[in-house]
């Protein structure tokens, strides 16, 4: 009966907010200053906004030694780039 489990989980590590804003903003900006299809072959991803988001944030929750919760923020971050650089070019055409 000690083998089994009580229905307990280990706790999940979570990351501090000071990190979680670092990935945001590294992703806000990658994704900003680089096309979908740039960012696409740099990760080895499919050229959509959703992967590539993904593969970015991801990319900063480890250089930022994070938690997986922050990868959240880090594809957050990203798609606003992706938006503001789309109104960006809007605005000077």
């Amino acid at each position: 009966m000690g083998d089994d489990d009580d229905g307990s989980a280990e706790p999940t590590a979570t990351t501090p907010s000071s990190v979680k804003t670092a990935v945001y903003e590294r992703s806000l900006s990658e994704c900003f200053g680089q096309t979908v299809e740039q960012l696409a072959r740099a990760y080895k991803v499919e050229p959509r906004q959703a992967p590539v988001a993904t593969a970015v944030a991801a990319r900063w929750v480890d250089r930022l030694n994070g938690e997986q919760d922050a990868v959240q923020s880090g594809r957050d971050g990203c798609m606003l780039g992706f938006q503001q650089r789309a109104s960006e070019k809007a605005g000077k055409s």
